[in-house]
């Protein structure tokens, strides 16, 4: 097992996922109205203090404005401070692990056996109703039940899923079809299942009475004569693998992955 507090251990680094800087669809999204609403509101509050000076000598009527040109700059300045930092984060891919750099405010060193699985999930941004972008999001679980939320801002993270479940895939399916084998009950994140069924929280369904399991929308969905359960794919590690598994006992048949 890789030594969290040593580098070297993780062997030479291979490729490395740094934070890119605001995309256009951000910079419309955000950027412009983020700048453009408040300048509008402190342009009125000293068109207001500058005429009230001409006509009366004084005028604070356009202080109002320039406080709430200032009370709607602080959030997007708090947006674009946040947005900054992580620029500076990144997961750099070594021989025997990955270093997380500066996610969620820490560096950490992981072997790939250390790491449990791999969540990613996809979400649609909309601009008047209109799709304009996809994002994808990815969290890595690790021994000790500790769990890394890798950000949408760094860039290639479909690549990086890839490159983490080719790397952890043989020890992780050999200890869940061991347990499997021995007739023990195996959990993906919410989801537990073996040669009986799966489970989700108090629902249970036997291999049987599932009809299809898919994902689709960003959700885990399982089909059930006319029922239909969905909850977010993010928080199930390794879905893959699940399918692969409900595929086998012969029910619950995959569906197109549809991010």
């Amino acid at each position: 097992m890789a030594n969290r507090t040593d580098l070297k251990a993780l062997g030479p680094q291979i490729k490395t996922y740094r934070g890119r800087g605001v995309a256009g669809v951000d910079f419309c999204l955000w950027v412009i109205p983020g700048l453009l609403i408040p300048a509008g509101f402190a342009l009125a509050g000293l068109f207001l203090t500058v005429n009230g000076y001409v006509q009366n000598g004084f005028s604070a009527a356009g202080r109002p404005w320039l406080w709430l040109a200032l009370i709607l700059l602080l959030p997007f300045a708090m947006l674009a401070f946040r947005r900054f930092q992580s620029i500076h984060t990144g997961i750099a891919v070594h021989k025997n692990g990955l270093h997380l750099v500066r996610i969620s405010g820490k560096s950490v060193l992981l072997g790939w056996d250390e790491i449990t699985g791999v969540h990613t999930y996809g979400t649609r941004r909309e601009l008047f109703g209109k799709p304009v972008s996809d994002r994808y999001g990815l969290t890595i679980s690790a021994a000790g039940g500790h769990s890394y939320r890798i950000p949408d801002t760094v860039a290639g993270l479909d690549s990086l899923a890839a490159t983490i479940r080719a790397q952890i895939a043989p020890h992780v399916t050999a200890g869940i079809k061991a347990s499997l084998a021995r007739g023990e009950r195996v959990a993906f994140g919410p989801v537990t299942l073996d040669g009986a069924g799966m489970a989700v929280g108090k629902r249970s369904w036997p291999w049987r009475e599932i009809d299809r399991l898919r994902i689709a929308g960003g959700d885990l969905v399982i089909e059930s004569g006319r029922n239909r359960f969905s909850f977010p794919v993010e928080d199930v590690p390794n879905t893959p693998l699940l399918l692969e598994i409900a595929a086998r006992y012969g029910s619950g048949r995959p569906g197109n992955h549809e991010p």
